[in-house]
């Protein structure tokens, strides 16, 4: 009888412990598979974004990371709703490269995952919309010269003046610095890239510190000591001073509109609330143009996160933020999560830039030259670039 006794108990523990084992794998499977949220993608209204063309590409890139990621965690009524959604995602007819080819990578994505019905049901919508989207330009091609705007007859009487066309040259200074002080930064850093023209009058310092002080307020600090110091130097005619020509090269180096560029390119989760179309507000992710929602600022956010304070306000996210918090992460999660992310990519930068400085060194010269001129092209065209 004690040994029965003794192999009943040492079975019940076993079998406690295996449950235990069991109990806590299906924790860790959960953590490491999360689930899509039926109320938040319901709330997140990815319809609104498909039909709109200024939030299209957004909502077609966070479809297609819904899908991969949340579609086989999914019930049916939510499976329904997102195949409802990618119905809607391919029959808006948009001609952009970059929608075309998300909408593809979408399609890709939706026909690895989705079931065989499902994904015979995806194709027949596609191809009729690509027959409608085909005849309705075949029926403004057929009209030809006869379907004209209704301002035709005053462009064709206006002809005859052959009046020069006004250039933003023939602008009067005053309204262009009006026009470009309306801007926002990457609005006016895209129009510094245009021509020559534009690039001198898109490059005033004055139109670029009010943004400098604002978003980054550390470097125009910085600056003003360097500045202060450097005028120190010359007064004192110190030895170290910068001259002639090397002063004349810092002052260009050190325009406000390259000190933006370059903490730009350091910081570009700064510059979010003028790239993205998704809020974060109230616990629901909202569509809004960017620049529209005074939030929080991206540093603060993220020690929000870190400290498990409150949100502060309506937060730009970017996409990968958007598809975290559908899958169920918190708010501290995702905004952590984004932080980290952003310090592994700067150092991965800093780490690739290291790199790419130890192959100068090992190559010729036309490969210094090459990098050179990359990294300043990179740095040019900050504001183009996708976030």
């Amino acid at each position: 009888m004690g040994k029965a006794k003794r192999q009943a108990q040492v079975c019940s523990s076993s079998s406690s412990s295996s449950s235990c084992d069991s109990s806590s794998s299906s924790d860790f499977s959960d953590d490491e598979h999360p689930s899509l949220d039926a109320g938040r993608y319901q709330a997140a209204d990815l319809q609104q974004g498909l039909r709109t063309r200024q939030f299209r590409l957004w909502a077609v890139r966070e479809l297609h990371q819904v899908l991969a990621q949340g579609w086989s965690s999914a019930g049916k009524k939510l499976q329904a709703a997102v195949l409802d959604d990618l119905m809607v995602a391919v029959q808006q007819p948009d001609s952009r490269p970059a929608v075309v080819e998300a909408t593809a990578a979408l399609l890709a994505v939706a026909k690895r995952v989705l079931p065989q019905q499902k994904r015979n049901q995806l194709v027949k919508q596609q191809r009729s919309a690509a027959v409608a989207a085909s005849r309705a330009s075949r029926k403004l091609a057929d009209a030809g010269p006869d379907h004209e705007c209704p301002a035709a007859a005053w462009c064709e009487a206006d002809d005859d003046d052959d009046e020069p066309l006004v250039l933003l040259g023939d602008v009067p200074a005053e309204v262009v610095r009006g026009i470009l002080q309306a801007l926002d930064p990457l609005s006016l850093a895209a129009a510094a890239c245009v021509c020559r023209a534009w690039q001198e009058l898109a490059t005033d310092s004055s139109l670029w510190q009010q943004h400098l002080q604002r978003i980054f307020p550390g470097a125009s600090q910085q600056q003003q000591h360097r500045r202060r110091r450097q005028q120190q130097r010359q007064q004192q005619h110190l030895p170290g001073a910068a001259t002639g020509t090397d002063s004349s090269r810092v002052a260009g180096m050190c325009s406000l509109h390259k000190q933006f560029a370059s903490a730009a390119h350091r910081h570009p989760s700064a510059l979010l609330p003028w790239r993205s179309c998704r809020v974060l507000v109230g616990g629901r992710l909202q569509w809004m143009a960017p620049g529209d929602a005074a939030g929080g600022a991206p540093a603060a956010v993220a020690k929000a996160a870190r400290r498990g304070m409150i949100l502060p306000g309506p937060v730009y996210v970017t996409t990968a933020q958007a598809v975290s918090w559908l899958m169920g992460s918190s708010w501290s999660q995702v905004f952590t999560a984004g932080s980290n992310s952003d310090s592994s990519s700067s150092s991965g930068s800093d780490g690739s830039s290291a790199a790419g400085s130890r192959s100068e060194s090992d190559g010729e010269e036309s490969h210094t030259l090459g990098g050179r001129r990359a990294a300043a092209n990179a740095l040019r065209l900050w504001a183009i670039s996708k976030p």
